[in-house]
């Protein structure tokens, strides 16, 4: 992949990936579309039966797909694969790094002098790099982004513009933090009575492993002791709070506006919908799937799929649901019975 520039070819593209070309191998590739938009000079890519229809009819794109997904009516040429997606995803991945910033440090951002900064890293405007800062090579500071003090950051990681790092954080290779997250910021360590309410220092710590990808305007807070930690491979959406000394386990996924309560761990290859809201302490297990909405204030038992709140197994949410659609008439059904008694009784 790192010979691949744009503009390129069907051709080149199908012997990177192994494809079987069906059309033109000199159709010039020079920017990505929607399958529905997809012309002249453009790749897509299909990968459902379902969206088969979606491909323009004007022809002239190149698109990855299955063999069974070929629209012989629409002049485009086909670059048959396995997986049209992953195989996007990767060319895409190539295309998005043309946009990066030059290599280099501006002059406009303040970075202390005792900072260490790895080779070909990028430090745009107005970012600020405190004391005893370490950042691996080939990492991207965005504009306005301030890394505290003793903090580390791997190599090839990238922080978007207006990204807050807190001292004394570790941020491990290939992580993607977008715009406006904050990471490290103190937890919610209020504790004591309503008339006198006090505040336990944070002094713990957050470690993000390797390729961990977290969107725009989420908070991570430190650690009251010890840590915060996002496993590799985690994933987690934009508006998202992860509280102090939570453990986000290896390649989970945790969809918008989830909020986890303090001390919580979620089990390794999970997904958590949107809006899910978990309890201070609570432990989750491997492969769990929680829908959207649903509530956690009890651990629960890994490779299950949950829903609702209290969340429970998702065949009984279901369940419950269509009982609840019921009620109504079910109510009004007693009613008429109540009255065939009072009138009996009356008799």
């Amino acid at each position: 992949m790192d010979g691949l520039v744009f503009p390129t070819t069907a051709k080149v593209l199908g012997d990177l990936f192994g494809a079987d070309l069906i059309g033109e191998p000199t159709r010039v590739v020079e920017k990505l579309a929607a399958l529905s938009g997809a012309r002249g000079g453009c790749l897509s890519y299909c990968a459902s039966a379902r969206f088969a229809d979606e491909i323009d009819s004007e022809g002239g794109a190149v698109i990855f797909t299955r063999r069974e997904w070929v629209q012989d009516t629409k002049p485009h040429t086909y670059l048959v694969v396995e997986d049209p997606k992953a195989v996007f995803a990767e060319v895409a991945k190539r295309f998005a790094a043309q946009w990066s910033t030059p290599f280099g440090i501006s002059t406009l951002a303040s970075v202390a002098d005792d900072a260490v900064i790895g080779a070909d890293v990028t430090v745009a405007p107005f970012a600020v790099i405190e004391s005893g800062v370490s950042i691996g090579a080939g990492s991207f500071i965005g504009a306005h982004t301030v890394i505290g003090a003793h903090s580390a950051i791997g190599e090839k990681t990238i922080l978007h513009p207006r990204v807050v790092v807190f001292p004394k954080v570790k941020i491990g290779n290939r992580v993607t933090i977008f715009s406006g997250t904050v990471i490290g910021a103190d937890g919610f360590g209020i504790f004591g009575q309503p008339a006198s309410l006090t505040h336990m220092p944070q002094i713990g710590t957050v470690v993000i492993e390797d390729d961990v990808r977290i969107g725009a305007n989420c908070t991570i807070d430190r650690a009251t002791l010890g840590e915060t930690r996002l496993e590799s491979g985690a994933k987690i959406d934009n508006l998202v709070h992860i509280a102090h000394n939570c453990t986000i386990r290896k390649n989970s996924i945790i969809c918008a506006q989830a909020g986890i309560a303090g001390s919580s761990t979620i089990g390794a290859g999970s997904i958590l919908g949107g809006q899910v809201g978990i309890s201070n302490g609570v432990s989750l297990g491997e492969n769990i799937r929680m829908g959207a909405q649903s509530g956690i204030s009890i651990d629960l038992p890994g490779d299950q799929t949950y829903a609702g709140s209290p969340a429970i197994p998702v065949r009984e949410a279901h369940q419950l649901y269509r009982y609840s659609r019921k009620l109504a008439d079910l109510f009004k059904r007693v009613r008429s019975l109540e009255k065939q008694g009072e009138n009996q009784d009356g008799v």
